[in-house]
């Protein structure tokens, strides 16, 4: 699935199912992001720029019905997000 960037409606990101309610987020090289963490370091959100909003621990997985468990970094612009409900 393509997220698009809300800003000039290109591609912003690529949602792919891997497996096991993991989904891998490749965000385009041309589109900014911000990672926001807590004190210990781990991932809360991902801000990147989309029409559908914010990636969150806690709500919801834009345009699926699965609410997020965990972000992982894989490398600079891919993440793995774990969602409930597999």
């Amino acid at each position: 699935m393509n997220y698009i960037n809300k800003h000039n409606g290109t591609n912003g990101a690529n949602l792919d199912y891997h497996d096991g309610g993991n989904w891998i987020i490749t965000i385009s090289e041309d589109n900014r992001f911000r990672k926001l963490t807590n004190e210990e370091g781990d991932i809360k959100a991902l801000d990147i720029n989309l029409m559908a909003g914010m990636i969150q621990v806690g709500e919801k997985l834009p345009g699926y019905n699965r609410e997020v468990r965990a972000i992982h970094e894989i490398s600079d612009c891919k993440f793995m997000v774990e969602c409930f409900g597999w």
